[in-house]
């Protein structure tokens, strides 16, 4: 069971900690240039996983 994201839904901690206790997982897949910087400010890469590709994403 797992979700990736390929759109402007980083902010998605709720769908993260409901997949997670479901045992599955949530992962943004390559953000557009702008979105890495305020995700590392406010922390959000440490609760869900970023990748640059959808292969890299799935294969995680």
């Amino acid at each position: 069971m797992g979700q990736v994201l390929t759109g402007s839904e980083p902010y998605q901690r709720p769908a993260h900690h409901g997949l997670t206790k479901a045992g599955g997982w949530l992962r943004l897949v390559a953000p557009s240039a702008a979105v890495p910087r305020p995700i590392r400010l406010v922390g959000v890469d440490a609760v869900i996983a970023c990748h640059p590709t959808l292969p890299r994403a799935l294969h995680a």
